[in-house]
């Protein structure tokens, strides 16, 4: 409230148009200077065109507990933003982007990534983009759905089918 008018503060991230600015911006290799550094926007090779999307491309918010805040926009890009910023390369961001430079396959190729460069010259990585790849659910899911099944197993099987039940996470 300020006076007799009164706003709204929000989270840009809660914003479609967030969303399509960051990708636009990343496609588009665009640089922010700020007071203390620059924030670049740094497409990956061939993340150009998978980056680019109309103004109107759904928005789909991730509610899963996460170290980052994600999103997917047109089912084709993952957005991912960091909530805790250290300096130095960012874990996701280097494998992603080793992953995808060596062609593997089996993982969501790097799109861009979203860094801050301070004066002194030091790196944070701040986002990424990744390309989204639909799945049916999660490892931690997956193992505690078999943890279950064990369990459940656990009173009526002999040893040896009790030991099937672990294999996969013995492997």
């Amino acid at each position: 409230r300020r006076g007799r008018r009164v706003g709204l503060l929000t989270d840009a991230f809660s914003l479609p148009s967030f969303a399509h600015l960051m990708l636009a911006a990343l496609a588009g290799g665009k640089c922010i200077e700020t007071e203390d550094g620059t924030i670049h926007f740094e497409p990956a090779e061939n993340g150009e065109d998978k980056l680019r999307h109309s103004a109107d491309a759904p928005v789909l918010w991730l509610s899963a507990e996460q170290s980052n805040s994600s999103l997917i926009v047109d089912d084709a890009v993952m957005l991912k933003v960091f909530r805790r910023i250290s300096s130095g390369q960012h874990p996701e961001a280097e494998m992603s982007r080793y992953l995808t430079q060596h062609g593997f396959a089996n993982a969501p190729p790097l799109l861009g990534e979203v860094c801050h460069i301070d004066k002194k010259g030091e790196r944070y990585s701040l986002a990424v983009a990744q390309g989204f790849v639909r799945n049916q659910g999660d490892a931690w899911t997956w193992m505690l759905d078999r943890f279950n099944r064990a369990l459940d197993d656990l009173a009526t099987q002999e040893a040896a089918a009790r030991a099937d039940d672990v294999a996969d996470y013995l492997a």
